[in-house]
């Protein structure tokens, strides 16, 4: 899920308690979000998540409002065509990958120094930036095999590389 927001959709935790405290309803406007750092690093980080159907009722949440009116802008200056088009849908990220199912998220890159590649569950609720790859829908076992020594072998003798990163 690519934003092309220029950060405004990223909530910290002061930030999305105050618009909660001022705003009940926004709550449903919110959700965590994590990337392929933030993952690795335990920070949590909040994003806010519209679609079509409920965009228009977070307009009335002022905080929600001014961040949506900025994306549009930072969108329209853009020099890309592709991300001028997507200041038509302000309230919407422009890469949106999500399905609403628990998933298994994996940092996009990770060092070579790793024994394993951090990999963890995720709720149907919690938003993958696109700095990491998530698998939806994903049965455990499937964890199993991804945190195996074995794929770690597999991933050492074909996987791409960054530098000397997987």
């Amino acid at each position: 899920n690519e934003a092309t927001d220029d950060g405004n959709f990223l909530l910290t935790k002061e930030e999305k308690e105050e618009i909660i405290h001022l705003y009940p309803e926004a709550q449903k406007y919110i959700k965590q979000a994590t990337g392929a750092y933030e993952f690795i690093n335990s920070i949590f980080q909040w994003c806010i998540w519209l679609d079509k159907k409920n965009n228009k009722n977070a307009y009335a949440v002022l905080p929600i409002k001014e961040r949506i009116d900025k994306i549009e802008k930072f969108r329209l200056s853009s020099k890309k065509i592709a991300t001028r088009k997507f200041a038509e849908t302000p309230f919407r990220f422009t890469g949106v990958r999500h399905k609403d199912s628990d998933s298994i998220i994996m940092p996009s890159t990770s060092s070579e120094r790793r024994e394993y590649i951090p990999i963890g569950f995720l709720d149907k609720d919690t938003i993958t930036k696109n700095s990491a790859y998530v698998i939806y829908d994903a049965e455990p076992y499937l964890f199993g095999i991804i945190t195996s020594k074995m794929h770690m072998i597999w991933v050492k003798t074909v996987a791409g590389r960054l530098k000397s990163d997987y």
